[in-house]
Formats: C-alpha cells, sequence, structure tokens
C-alpha cells in the first residue's frame, strides 16, 4: 500500500538521498523549513513525518507545536545526527515514535525503518482514535447524565464512583471518589447489600448535605445504577402520614388482642385468687400431715406459675398490671444505664437530665423493663461502638410559650439516641409491631419494643421513633407527671375493723371474707354496687373500711366509692383490680385510697394492705380524739 511520508531537513543533501529510497514504495515530499512543513500538512495529511533537526526558519519544538495546534501532526520520528541517548530519550518522551542516528549506513537501512515506523504510527492513530471515541462518548454520557433530574450515579460494587451527572458533582459526588459510608454521618450511600447479594431492585431512604432523597437502585452487571429524587414537602407531609396511619392500626390491633386477653385475664385472676387463698388455708390446716402440705404447696406453686403466665399476657397487651406508686424517673433511668454499662462496654452513654420536675405516677417494674428494653435496642445497634445518649426535659403546657415560666409542666420527655446504623423506612414503620425482629437470628423474639410500647401506652404516655439509614436511631417517649401522689405505709398488727367488700365474683368474694374473718374483721360483702348501696342507706353500718373491685357490671368501683364517701366522707377504701389503667392519678387520692391489690394478689399481700389500712385509721381517729 502506497503510503504519504513528509521530510523535513535544512540539509538539501539529506533530503535528496532520503527521499530517493523511500520513494521507491511510497509518496515523498520535503521541505528545508518550518512554515511550509505546516502550510503543506494543513492541506494534505501524511502518514508518517521525518524531522531533521533543526528546521531553517524555526526550533522543532515550535514546528511541533504549530502541527499541534492546527491539529495536523501525524506521527513523527527524529533523525539526529549523532547518538545521544539522552537527546533521543527526551524526543522520545515528547512524542516522537523513534530517533535514526544519521551515522555510519544509516542511509541504506532507512527504508525498513520508514516500514517499521508507518507500522508504529498506524498502531499510534488507531490508539488516539480510541481514545477520541472514548471521549466523545463519555461526552454524550455526561450530556445525557446531566439531563437527569435528581442525582444519578454509577458506581462499581465497591462504592466508587465511575460516572455521574452535574446534580451528584454539586453535592461532593466526584468519579473517582468512593461514596461516603455511615461513619460519615450522612447515611450510606454505597450499593446495598441485598443488591449486591440478590441483584433485585430496591428502594431506600438516604441523606445527603441535610435533604432526604428517594433512592432507586438497580444493578447492570458490575455497576449499580443509582438514581436518587430529593423528597419535596408534600412526600414528606405523606410519609408522616402513613407513619401515624401504621401507629393507628398497630393501636387497633393491640387493642382487639387486648380485648381477649381481658376477658382471659379476668376470668382467670379470679380463679387463681380462689385457688391460691384457699390453698393457703388448707396448708395452715394441714400443717402437721406433711404429704397434704406438700400437696398444697404444689397447688399454690402452679397456681403462681399461672398468675406470672397472666401477668405477661396483661403486660405484652397493654402494659398493664403491677403496683403503680410515684416514682423518680430520673433515679429509674439512672438504674437502667448502670445495667447496661458492664454489657456493652463499647457504648458511650451521655446522660442529660435537664427535667426539674420528674416524679411520674406508675409501675416502677414494668417501666424499669420497658426503658431496659429500648436502651438495649439502642445498645445492639451499635454492635463496633457509638454513643448513646439519654436526655430529659419538661413540656409545659400546648399552647403556652416558654416565657411563661409560670406555668407547671405537664409531661416529662425522654430521648433515645443512638449512633447506630439507623433503619430503614419499612424497618421503621414495623419496630413496635409484635414478633417483628430485625435479629433472627441472634434469637430476638420482636416482643421488647412492642412491650415498651404497650407499657408506655398503659401509663397515658406515647412513644414514637424516627431514624434514617447511616444516621442513627431516636426515640421519643412522653409521660404524664405526678402531682404528688403518695400511699399511706403499712406497718400495724392485730387490729379488726368492719370491712366492706363489693366484687362481682361469688368465688371471690367468698375467698376474701373467708381471708378477712381469719384476721378478725367483722365482714359484709355484696355482688354489686346497687346492693351494697341499699343496705347502707337502710342500716347506716359503722364501716372502718371498703375493699372495692373496680369493674362491675352497673356501677364501677369509683362511682361506688364516690356515693359511699357522699354518706360517709371519713370512709377509706383499698382497691382491688387486674389493671393498672384503672389507676389513673387524678382518682387515687392517697387520704381516701389507701392501697391497691392487684389480681390475683397473694395472701400475705391482703393481710398487710388491711392491716396497714386500718392501723391508719384507728390512728387518725386516736389523733382526732386527742385534739378534741
Amino acid at each position: 500500500m502506497v503510503r504519504r511520508v513528509f521530510l523535513v531537513s535544512r540539509d538539501s543533501a539529506v533530503l535528496r538521498q532520503a527521499g530517493d529510497l523511500i520513494m521507491t514504495g511510497h509518496l515523498v515530499e520535503s521541505s528545508l523549513g518550518g512554515a511550509g512543513t505546516v502550510a503543506r500538512l494543513r492541506e494534505q495529511p501524511v502518514d508518517l513525518l521525518l524531522l531533521d533537526p533543526d528546521p531553517a526558519d524555526m526550533s522543532t519544538a515550535e514546528l511541533l507545536r504549530q502541527l499541534e495546534e492546527a491539529d495536523c501532526l501525524p506521527p513523527w520520528a527524529v533523525l539526529c545526527p549523532g547518538g545521544d541517548e539522552r537527546l533521543a530519550a527526551a524526543w522520545v518522551r515528547r512524542g516522537a515514535l523513534d530517533v535514526l542516528p544519521r551515522t555510519g549506513h544509516w542511509i541504506h537501512t532507512l527504508p525498513d525503518d520508514v516500514e517499521r515506523l508507518l507500522t508504529l504510527g498506524d498502531s499510534q492513530q488507531q490508539l488516539r482514535a480510541g481514545r477520541r471515541l472514548r471521549l466523545e462518548a463519555q461526552q454524550q454520557r455526561d450530556l445525557m447524565l446531566d439531563g437527569v433530574a435528581g442525582l444519578l450515579l454509577l458506581v462499581d460494587l465497591d462504592g466508587a464512583v465511575t460516572g455521574c451527572n452535574e446534580a451528584a458533582r454539586r453535592c461532593g459526588l466526584q468519579p473517582g471518589r468512593q461514596l461516603p459510608g455511615p461513619e460519615a454521618g450522612v447515611g450510606d450511600w454505597r450499593p446495598p447489600a441485598t443488591l449486591r447479594r440478590t441483584g433485585l431492585a430496591m428502594r431506600r431512604e438516604q441523606e445527603l448535605n441535610g435533604l432526604l432523597y428517594e433512592a432507586h437502585w438497580t444493578l447492570q452487571g458490575r455497576l449499580a445504577i443509582c438514581l436518587a429524587l430529593e423528597k419535596g414537602p408534600h412526600q414528606r407531609e405523606e410519609q408522616r402520614r402513613r407513619r401515624l396511619e401504621n401507629r393507628r392500626l398497630l393501636a387497633q390491633k393491640l387493642d382487639s388482642l387486648n380485648e381477649l386477653a381481658s376477658h382471659l385475664a379476668h376470668d382467670i385472676s379470679n380463679q387463681l385468687l380462689v385457688i391460691m387463698g384457699y390453698s393457703d388455708m388448707l396448708r395452715e390446716r394441714l400443717a402437721e400431715d406433711a404429704s397434704a402440705s406438700q400437696w398444697t404447696q404444689s397447688i399454690r406453686k402452679a397456681a403462681e406459675g399461672v398468675s406470672q403466665h397472666i401477668r405477661r399476657l396483661i403486660s405484652f397487651t397493654r402494659g398493664r398490671g403491677g403496683q403503680f406508686s410515684v416514682l423518680d424517673f430520673h433515679a429509674l433511668l439512672s438504674q437502667v444505664a448502670e445495667r447496661l454499662r458492664p454489657e456493652h462496654p463499647l457504648v458511650h452513654f451521655r446522660i442529660r437530665l435537664e427535667a426539674r420536675t420528674f416524679r411520674i405516677w406508675g409501675d416502677a417494674s414494668r417501666l424499669e423493663d420497658a426503658l431496659h428494653n429500648i436502651c438495649l435496642n439502642a445498645c445492639e445497634a451499635m454492635p463496633r461502638g457509638g454513643t448513646m445518649q439519654l436526655i430529659t426535659s419538661n413540656l409545659i403546657p400546648e399552647g403556652s410559650t416558654r416565657d411563661r415560666s409560670g406555668l407547671p409542666p405537664t409531661h416529662l420527655q425522654l430521648l433515645v439516641r443512638d449512633t447506630g446504623a439507623g433503619m430503614s423506612e419499612e424497618v421503621l414503620e414495623r419496630i413496635f409491631d409484635p414478633f417483628f425482629t430485625t435479629r433472627k437470628k441472634e434469637g430476638g423474639a420482636g416482643l421488647g419494643l412492642s412491650s415498651a410500647w404497650s407499657c408506655i401506652r398503659g401509663h397515658r404516655g406515647s412513644i414514637d421513633a424516627e431514624s434514617r439509614p447511616g444516621s442513627g436511631s431516636q426515640i421519643r417517649i412522653l409521660l404524664p407527671l405526678s402531682h404528688g401522689e403518695t400511699h399511706a405505709e403499712s406497718g400495724a398488727e392485730g387490729l379488726g375493723g368492719h370491712v366492706l367488700v363489693v366484687d362481682d365474683d361469688e368465688v371471690v368474694r367468698g375467698v376474701v371474707q373467708s381471708i378477712l374473718r381469719s384476721l378478725g374483721c367483722q365482714v359484709t360483702s355484696f355482688s354489686g354496687a346497687p346492693e351494697a348501696l341499699a343496705w347502707v342507706d337502710a342500716q347506716s353500718p359503722h364501716l372502718d373500711l371498703a375493699l372495692l373491685d373496680l369493674r362491675m357490671p352497673r356501677m364501677n368501683g369509683w362511682e361506688l366509692l364516690k356515693e359511699l364517701r357522699r354518706r360517709d366522707p371519713r370512709l377509706r377504701a383499698l382497691i382491688m383490680t387486674a389493671w393498672a389503667d384503672d389507676l389513673v392519678s387524678g382518682q387515687v387520692d392517697p387520704a381516701v385510697v389507701l392501697g391497691v391489690l392487684r389480681k390475683p394478689f397473694e395472701l400475705e399481700e391482703l393481710h398487710t394492705h388491711v392491716l396497714a389500712a386500718l392501723a391508719a385509721i384507728q390512728a387518725e381517729r386516736l389523733g382526732e380524739e386527742g385534739g378534741g
């Protein structure tokens, strides 16, 4: 194939000799100066340029520069007068295909050298053409990417950006850089593990520079493609609405469970009360018979086991049950943190007790378990360590301002924050669902947070969660503050008195009546409030104490107590109930209600409460007589 070769030299003899030899197979042109070379190559491109430094009218470097600017520089080589290797290396670094020294019999080997240089030139041209095509393709791809709304990223499976649009570059995501991981504090932007493992397209929420994005991930071979669209106010409001709807559905779900548990727990608790009460009395009467005593002890132990199951069922459905009293919430929270610290040495606990009013009306055991479950969940979200913040504060009445400091706070707020991996929207919406867990391999049962949710709700409080992948999580708890509820201390023995017992369960009345009479009390019992009130109106008895069940048909225990107190303002009461949320703090006046018995209660518990109540009543009356 005939090729075009161009010679440049100030030595006409070199041009003549070289041209005669090369021309045998190719078209050869020549020039003594650089200016003529530039003009000719602009008109007609050639396959090879041979330079004999330096041309007559300019340096070789200047000639090459002008040819590059004119975009007509072909593959080129240098005809060098000497054999300086350093000078030859410099020409090669500048872009020369080779340096041909004009020494010895160089003119005879020139035809073969030209053939070799033409082959090298073809390869160089192909490489240049490939680079040019790749550059053009990259530019076209960038134009296409820049035309996409939102952030568009092309990422390898190691998390390195191979391409992105202008919107992503403005956010600091540049080709050749690694995408930020959780340690960057902006969420994990690396290709999701599920995408890498299954290849299935997926969607997740991600945050960058304080903005929330909905990222759609797909996999194409070894390349992950991410299209992240910023969530606008409407989408954020829709997300909030959907989360509230899920909370409402969860509440309905637990309410349905509660209805079932309510009937079961009420009936079983009454039966257990009978079994446990009579087994205690049988054990006392059969104390000398070892076999009978062992049988009654076995009955008692079995009944206690069933009682524990009933309490767990009640606790799960609504966080009810237990003994309510005025609690120091800060002390309770500190106890939970001290329990967790040794178990999680990599977690740094930061406790800020900023609430000035921190006494609440609640069940210490249930609340401690709920707080422990919440904090334990936060610790387990940081297996490699992190920080957990426990922050308390007070909330003033709705509609007031912080400047109106004279208004008393109504609620205690607790924030539990962790620096873990965070949760996706799908997980966040289900964390309070019963039996839902993300740690099935570790043996998680999925009842920790649902039990905590039930407990807080049973204390007339609220609980909610916020989280984003890579940004940690926050649990927010609100509990109503106590207004100084206290209960009388027990500690008297051997006191009698007239006790009114009102319970709609005949068997319960029977066992309570038997136990009270064994303590030396005079007992009158009724199955309902109307019968009790009719008897009080007819007999006008001197009552020392009323022992009332709260959940009764026609008239509940609170209403009955109000009517009895209207007839005798000095009457005091003990309350019987299986449900903690029956004990609304505004109704439990410690001057009237001297104790609460949670069904099924122990014989010793009934004994202690009755004696303590009668002792308090007698001491009060003696004080009044002494004062008179």
